[in-house]
C-alpha cells in the first residue's frame, strides 16, 4: 500500500503465503521522483495480502493500519511518522475471507470487518479505536449470508452523523453478490431529524440520521431567548384563510416537546445534549430543568397526555429509553434498544392506557426486526407487542382513539415502505399501502377514521403529495407538495398545519426552490401555504416544523437549517394562529 503522509510518500508491502516480514520504503515529495529511502523491515510479521489491509493517514503525520497476517488473524498497528509500533489484535477468528475497511472520524478509527460464524454465515461488525483503546465489537449485519469485499470512505468530516460501509452480500461465497450498506450512529447520532423519503431502488441513500454533537459549555438559565416580532426568517409566504403570525424567535434552543401545559423542553445549543432546559413562558425564558441517568444525551422526546415525559437517548455506545414523572428533574431508564432508536416524536403513540413505541434504525439498508414497544404503566415497563419483519425501520405511529385503530407507516425502499393497521392493539396487523410512495414520517387521523398521511418521498415519479388512506386501501391524492412533509398538527380551534422541508437528496425538488414551508387547512382538504423560511446550506435538510401547541393557543414551530436562526440554523419560533 503507498499512502501520501504530510510531505512523505509511505509504501509497504509483504509477500502473500511467504510468510515473510512486511517492508517499508520512504521518500520525500521534495526528492526526485526516482529517489526513494532503502528498503528496511517495517514490523516482523506479514500481510496476507493487498485487499486483506485498510489503511488511512491519521491526520497527525501518522498511519492508522489494520491487517490480517498470514495466520489470517486481523491487527492493528499505527505509524508515528518515522516506524510502525506494536499491534494490537482486532479480531482473532482466522478466516481467509476476513478484510478490513477503516474510516476515520476526526481522532476516531472506525474499523469494519466480517466475522466468519461458518462457511455461509458471516457477520459484520465494527470496532471503535479512540484514545488507544478499542471499543468491543458491535454487529451491525447478522443475517446469515457471505459477507465479503468490504469498502469505506478514507476520512470523513466530524459534522457527521454515522459512518457507513459498503460489501457484498451473498449466499455463499461462489455467488453472484448485491453492494449492501451499513451505518453506525456517532455517540452515537441521536434522534432521527434527518430526510428519510427512502430509495426507490433500496439502495443505500442516507436518511441523514442524527440529531446535533454537543454544544460545549453551559450557559446560564432564565436570559430572554426570543426576539419580539422577528426577525422573520424567510419572505412570509403567502397568507391564506387561516394566516400564522409570527410572535417571537428564538435562536438559542432546539425544541425537544412541548407538554399538555405548554411547557417547553429544549436542548440549548451551546450547552451539551446532556442538559434538558425547559420554559414556562410560552418559550421567552429557559432555565436547567435536569439530566439523564449517567449523563445520557438526549435525542427525542414525547410528552404524554399526563404530562410524563418518555425520551430516547443515548449512553455509552448505545440508544435507551428514558421516563420522567416531574417534569424533566429526574429521569429512570425504562427500556434498552441497542442500535434503535426514534425518528421523531411520531414513534410514541398512546392508544387508550397502552403507550406505544415503534423503532427506528440506519444500521443497516436491508429489512431487519423492527420491534413495536408497548407499555400499559405509562412507560415505566415495557413489552415487545409485535415485531415486523419486511422493512428497513418504522417511521411513525398514529392512534384512533375513537375506534381503538393504530396506524404505522414503515420505509424505505419499494419493497420495505409500508402503511399498516392493527385493530387489537398491536397484536395483528395488515397492510393498507405498499410500494415507494408509503414512506411517510408525519399523519392525522381524521373525524372518519382516514389517515391523513403526508409522503417524505424524495425520488421520482413518486413526487410527495398529501394523502387521504382508507381502512379498505383506497388512497386518494389531496396535494401536491413541492416537498417531503415531515410534520401535520391540529390547529387550535380546528384544521391542521401542514410542514415541508427542502430535502439536500433525491430529484424532486428543482435548485431553485430553497424554501421549507407551512401550509393550513381548516377542513383537510383545501390547503394554502402560510409561511415560508429559506434554507440555510444547500449541503443539508432544511425543515420547519410544528412541534407543539402552547397554553395560548400559539404554535411551537422548530427550525433546523434556516436562515435568521442559531448555529447550524436551528432555534424555534412562536406562531400566533389568526382566522
Amino acid at each position: 500500500r503507498m499512502l501520501s503522509v504530510g510531505s512523505k510518500l509511505v509504501f509497504f508491502y509483504a509477500m502473500h503465503d511467504g510468510f515473510e516480514p512486511t517492508r517499508l520504503r520512504m521518500r520525500d515529495a521534495a526528492d526526485p521522483v526516482d529517489t526513494w529511502g532503502a528498503s528496511r523491515e517495517a514490523f516482523s510479521d506479514g500481510i496476507y495480502h493487498g485487499a486483506a489491509l485498510s489503511a488511512v493517514e491519521d491526520g497527525k503525520g501518522g498511519i492508522h493500519l489494520v491487517y490480517k497476517d498470514e495466520t489470517e488473524r486481523l491487527y492493528y498497528r499505527r505509524f508515528d511518522g518515522t516506524s510502525f509500533g506494536p499491534r494490537t489484535l482486532v479480531e482473532n477468528t482466522p478466516d481467509w475471507a476476513l478484510q478490513p475497511a477503516v474510516t476515520r472520524v476526526g481522532n476516531a478509527l472506525y474499523v469494519f470487518y466480517n466475522h466468519m460464524q461458518s462457511a455461509a454465515d458471516y457477520e459484520l461488525r465494527v470496532r471503535v479505536l479512540r484514545d488507544g483503546t478499542f471499543s468491543d465489537p458491535v454487529t451491525l449485519d447478522s443475517r446469515t449470508s457471505f459477507k465479503g469485499y468490504l469498502s469505506a470512505l478514507d476520512v470523513l468530516p466530524d459534522s457527521v452523523t454515522e459512518v457507513p460501509c459498503f460489501y457484498g452480500d451473498s449466499p455463499d461465497a461462489n455467488s453472484s453478490a448485491k453492494v449492501m450498506r451499513v451505518a453506525v450512529p456517532r455517540q452515537p447520532g441521536g434522534g432521527g431529524s434527518g430526510q428519510d423519503g427512502g430509495t426507490p431502488d433500496g439502495g443505500g441513500t442516507s436518511d441523514g440520521g442524527a440529531g446535533t454533537p454537543d454544544g460545549g459549555s453551559a450557559s446560564d438559565g432564565g436570559v430572554d431567548a426570543g426576539t419580539d416580532g422577528g426577525p422573520v426568517p424567510g419572505d412570509g409566504g403567502v397568507q391564506g384563510p387561516v394566516t400564522l403570525e409570527p410572535v417571537f424567535t428564538n435562536t438559542t434552543h432546539d425544541v425537544l416537546a412541548v407538554d399538555g401545559a405548554g411547557t417547553v423542553y429544549a436542548l440549548a445549543l451551546d450547552d451539551s445534549r446532556s442538559r434538558l432546559w425547559a420554559s414556562t413562558d410560552g418559550g421567552r425564558t429557559f432555565s436547567a430543568r435536569g439530566q439523564g441517568v449517567g449523563g445520557a444525551s438526549f435525542w427525542v422526546m414525547a410528552a404524554l397526555k399526563n404530562g410524563t415525559l418518555l425520551a430516547q437517548m443515548s449512553r455509552g455506545g448505545s440508544y435507551h429509553l428514558e421516563r420522567s414523572t416531574d417534569g424533566g428533574r429526574t429521569w429512570t431508564d425504562a427500556v434498552a434498544l441497542g442500535t434503535y432508536r426514534a425518528a421523531s416524536p411520531a414513534n410514541f403513540a398512546e392508544l387508550g392506557s397502552t403507550v406505544f413505541f415503534l423503532e427506528y434504525q440506519t444500521v443497516t439498508s436491508g429489512s431487519t426486526p423492527v420491534r413495536l414497544w408497548a407499555s400499559t404503566d405509562g412507560g415505566a415497563t415495557w413489552a415487545v407487542r409485535f415485531t415486523f419483519q419486511a422493512s428497513r425501520h418504522g417511521l411513525a405511529l398514529f392512534a384512533d382513539p375513537v375506534r381503538s385503530v393504530l396506524w404505522a407507516t414503515f420505509g424505505s425502499s419499494a419493497t420495505q415502505a409500508a402503511v399498516m393497521r392493527s385493530t387489537d392493539g398491536g397484536r395483528t396487523w395488515a397492510k393498507v399501502m405498499g410500494g415507494y410512495g408509503a414512506n411517510a414520517l408525519t399523519g392525522a387521523v381524521l373525524s372518519g377514521g382516514e389517515l391523513l398521511l403526508g409522503q417524505s418521498t424524495l425520488y421520482e415519479p413518486e413526487h410527495p403529495k398529501l394523502l387521504r388512506v382508507f381502512a379498505n386501501a383506497r388512497v386518494d391524492a389531496l396535494l401536491t407538495l413541492p416537498g417531503p412533509a415531515y410534520s401535520l398538527e391540529g390547529l387550535p380551534g380546528g384544521g391542521h398545519v401542514l410542514g415541508t422541508g427542502r430535502a439536500n437528496a433525491g430529484d424532486v425538488q428543482p435548485e431553485s426552490d430553497v424554501y421549507a414551508r407551512l401550509f393550513t387547512s381548516t377542513d383537510g382538504t383545501t390547503w394554502r401555504e402560510a409561511r415560508r423560511y429559506e434554507r440555510a446550506a444547500s449541503t443539508a435538510l432544511a425543515r420547519a416544523d410544528v412541534w407543539g401547541v402552547l397554553a395560548s393557543g400559539d404554535l411551537v414551530v422548530r427550525a433546523e437549517n434556516l436562515k435568521g436562526f442559531g448555529a447550524g440554523g436551528k432555534g424555534f419560533q412562536v406562531l400566533r394562529v389568526k382566522r
